[in-house]
């Protein structure tokens, strides 16, 4: 009996153990990190055609006065009752000219997608920016994405974030030294220096705003910075 209750107690113990260990796989970190094929169009403006300038009219000359040869008086032409003017054939008058549209005030603008981005629970050691061991393997698993093919072209940002939790000056500067020993940890394992910044962000973007204290706020962000 003693045996049993000392195996189901230490199973339940390292239960949780063992599913913080699993690191996340490299594939699925590529999937996330990797931009769209769409997003090339992301900064495409749908506009109006211009409308087609309306055709000017037809200018009529005046008719020329008549010239008279030197030395020779010119009749005085008899007053006749003016001639009706004849009503122009309606097929020959020219099409009037077509409205032009209006555009629209606000041209439609596609909106820019989300950056592509995951969130890791990296562990670090209490009120420290030391990682912890166990977080190690998930790190691994990041810089093996970021050196991937599909990903060696493009650079990171790695942002810290904590809960609210503390004074916020406190989590910024917190945050700030955890975002750089992952930079810090991500150089040691091959990725270029060049490609990674890192920002901490306290707790200014919460993952879970409504629960500022849970633990889902704690974490790592990687985003891409594809342009």
């Amino acid at each position: 009996m003693k045996t049993t209750l000392c195996l189901l107690l230490a199973t339940l113990l390292a239960a949780p153990l063992a599913e913080a260990q699993t690191p996340p796989d490299a594939d699925a970190l590529i999937r996330q990190l990797k931009p769209a094929t769409t997003r090339g169009l992301r900064n495409l403006n749908i506009q109006a055609a211009p409308a087609a300038p309306a055709a000017a009219p037809a200018v009529l000359a005046s008719p020329a006065a008549p010239s008279v040869a030197p030395g020779v008086t010119a009749a005085t032409p008899q007053a006749a009752a003016p001639a009706t003017p004849a009503q122009p054939d309606s097929a020959a008058l020219p099409a009037p000219a077509p409205v032009a549209a209006t555009p629209a005030a606000n041209p439609a603008v596609e909106a820019a997608p989300a950056a592509p981005s995951v969130s890791l629970a990296i562990q670090f050691e209490y009120n420290s920016a030391s990682v912890s061991q166990v977080s190690y393997q998930t790190l691994q698993q990041l810089s093996r994405a970021l050196q991937s093919p599909e990903l060696l072209d493009y650079r990171f940002r790695i942002e810290g974030h904590t809960d609210a939790k503390g004074q916020a000056a406190y989590n910024r500067k917190l945050s700030q030294s955890r975002a750089d020993e992952v930079r810090r940890v991500l150089m040691t394992l091959g990725v270029a220096g060049e490609r990674l910044s890192s920002i901490g962000l306290g707790a200014s973007q919460l993952a879970l705003p409504s629960q500022p204290y849970a633990a889902e706020n704690r974490r790592v962000r990687i985003v891409n910075l594809a342009p």
